[in-house]
């Protein structure tokens, strides 16, 4: 699957905005408030998730998911930043002229973590506000004598809105695996799926 260069550029663009965003809310979390264990109760954390999403209007529309997002507190509240893609995935498609759809993401939220006292597990959910921006199919062109049809494509952007909960297993003090569930809404390709997440806490 290729992207198109508009796409590849902003997802560098997004890239090097969080690395800004990251540098400039740095928190200094060595006074941070521990829990009955010595642990932060509310340490930085890495994640890094993969999995599958669905379209919420579309049925056979359907593919891959990643995400990578840094977690940080301000004033006792856990904020996230995110960085998502979403990339359509269809076997038929792949031998075909069709144009396969891509998304991308940027989302900040903010996040409620639960099961504090808890050895083993964690329990957060998490909304917000984001940008969307991506490809998707457009009017369908057919073909000639000698050639094959092929969709157009479709350069949108817009707001969304994600919402996630997620269940962890933690594993020692600096790492954590769990699943996750989550819903972005936008007007223009509202998609939900799960992930599989690895959390990297220090």
């Amino acid at each position: 699957m290729s992207f198109s260069l508009p796409l590849k550029i902003y997802i560098m663009k997004n890239a090097i905005l969080i690395l800004f965003i990251l540098t400039f809310f740095r928190i200094n979390t060595a006074n941070a408030q521990t829990d009955d264990f010595g642990e932060k109760e509310t340490p930085t954390h890495w994640n890094l998730s993969i999995g599958g999403f669905g379209n919420l209007q579309d049925d056979n529309l359907y593919g891959v998911s990643s995400r990578l997002a840094y977690d940080f507190t301000i004033k006792k509240q856990l904020l996230s930043v995110q960085l998502e893609g979403h990339h359509q995935l269809n076997i038929i498609q792949l031998f075909s002229q069709s144009n396969l759809e891509g998304y991308g993401l940027l989302n900040i939220t903010m996040k409620k973590e639960f099961l504090k006292k808890s050895r083993f597990f964690r329990f957060s959910v998490q909304g917000g506000a984001g940008m969307i921006r991506g490809v998707k199919r457009g009017k369908y062109f057919g073909g000639g004598w000698f050639s094959s049809g092929s969709d157009g494509q479709i350069i949108f952007f817009n707001l969304n809105v994600p919402l996630q909960c997620e269940l962890d297993l933690l594993m020692g003090r600096h790492f954590a695996m769990g699943i996750q569930s989550f819903c972005d809404l936008n007007i223009e390709r509202p998609i939900a799926g799960g992930m599989l997440n690895f959390q990297f806490r220090y």
